[in-house]
């Protein structure tokens, strides 16, 4: 299976493997908070944590409806 890359925010994009990069195409780092994996996106203004297994699933499956947990797993 390969890499696919969605565009996510404005200046950011996640991979269906789970990895985010900047438009310049840099990996970003994240942390594991209580098992979840974060990144810090910046969006001009401020920085907005964000966990990547939710970022993979609206990036390419789409919105999660209210009420709906994504597994991490």
């Amino acid at each position: 299976m390969s890499e696919k890359w969605k565009m996510i925010e404005s200046n950011y994009e996640v991979s269906n493997f789970g990895r985010v990069r900047n438009k310049e195409g840099k990996i970003i780092k994240g942390q594991m908070v209580k098992g979840y994996h974060h990144v810090n996106l910046f969006n001009g203004s401020k920085y907005n944590r964000r966990r990547v297994n939710r970022l993979v699933v609206e990036a390419f499956v789409g919105e999660i409806p209210t009420g709906l947990q994504v597994d991490h797993k």
